[in-house]
């Protein structure tokens, strides 16, 4: 019974698949660049990923709103470059995330199609726990979600008895947050106030993890909180 429902399943993605496929064919601007996608990387994941997403944009979007889609050459090139990530999407909220995302640019304009092309660039460069961590930002104070993200530290004898592979695990968890951080700030979607450093000892107000100045505060920028909303993660 289990490998029958196996075997319905995938049949479901491979129909659903092909006529995605179909469907992009004759679809103008966009069509058949999908199509290239999904006809040579897509494949080889059993199209799983791109079906998850579209099953998930197909809960979203009306008729209507198809139709919009398909005459709207601003909201055709954004849906192209969202279906290049949907082909890389690892979690089901992500699908949620990208699907909201490309729901709020069916009407994008002229206007606002340059900056919804940048935030779409930036969500690529996001990770599931960069988006986690900024949700967070987003609630409660820093440093109550740097303490949701720290490690318990270890002493130098514990440390020393490590195997080489768990020191650089441990290493590895050690800058976690701090990289975090910095990436959504490289980003701009969050500002960060470090501490200040006393000039007549420079350790002071050094990050022992990262090695960098520590974070005394970090709250959304507009962008963030632009971007948040976009995704639908803004109250999640």
């Amino acid at each position: 019974m289990q490998d029958s429902n196996i075997d319905i399943q995938t049949k479901r993605v491979d129909t659903a698949v092909a006529l995605t496929k179909g469907v992009l064919g004759a679809v103008p601007f966009a069509g058949g660049a999908l199509a290239e996608i999904i006809g040579s990387v897509v494949p080889n994941q059993r199209l799983d990923r791109i079906a998850a997403f579209l099953t998930e944009l197909d809960k979203r979007l009306k008729k209507v709103e198809v139709e919009k889609l398909n005459h709207n050459k601003f909201a055709l090139d954004l849906f192209e470059d969202g279906m290049y990530q949907a082909v890389r999407i690892l979690s089901e909220d992500r699908n949620k995330y990208l699907a909201n995302f490309l729901k709020h640019t069916i009407d994008v304009d002229s206007d606002s199609y340059s900056t919804k092309k940048k935030l779409l660039g930036i969500l690529q460069e996001l990770t599931d726990k960069d988006i986690e961590i900024l949700k967070s930002i987003s609630k409660i104070w820093y440093q109550a979600t740097a303490r949701k993200y720290s490690i318990i530290p270890v002493t130098y004898g514990q440390y020393d008895k490590l195997l080489d592979e768990e020191k650089n695990e441990y290493e590895h968890l050690r800058v976690d947050f701090g990289l975090h951080i910095a990436n959504l700030q490289r980003l701009n979607l969050v500002h960060v106030k470090t501490k200040e450093i006393d000039p007549e000892w420079d350790d002071s107000h050094i990050d022992n993890d990262t090695g960098l100045p520590e974070v005394d505060d970090c709250n959304l920028t507009k962008i963030g909180e632009l971007l948040l909303s976009n995704i639908g993660a803004i109250d999640c």
